[in-house]
């Protein structure tokens, strides 16, 4: 347990270093730390964080799309 937080505080702290602070930031830490200590694969989370990072210009085009009334 004590890696996962230090991995995912560690993940946090380096986007806040780089720019963007963000919740979701921590939540994914430790969110890939455990995903990587179960799967005792670094593939698992790697696909992980790019499904993710796939996800989110979705979802902003989404909310951009449904904002503008579905033009």
């Amino acid at each position: 347990m004590g890696a996962i937080a230090v991995s995912g505080s560690s993940f946090a702290a380096l986007h806040v270093v780089g720019g963007v602070p963000s919740p979701e930031n921590l939540v994914g830490g430790l969110f890939s730390a455990w995903a990587y200590l179960k799967s005792e694969s670094i593939a698992v989370p790697v696909l992980l964080r790019g499904l993710g990072n796939l996800c989110a210009p979705a979802a902003q085009v989404g909310a951009w799309y449904w904002l503008r009334g579905g033009i």
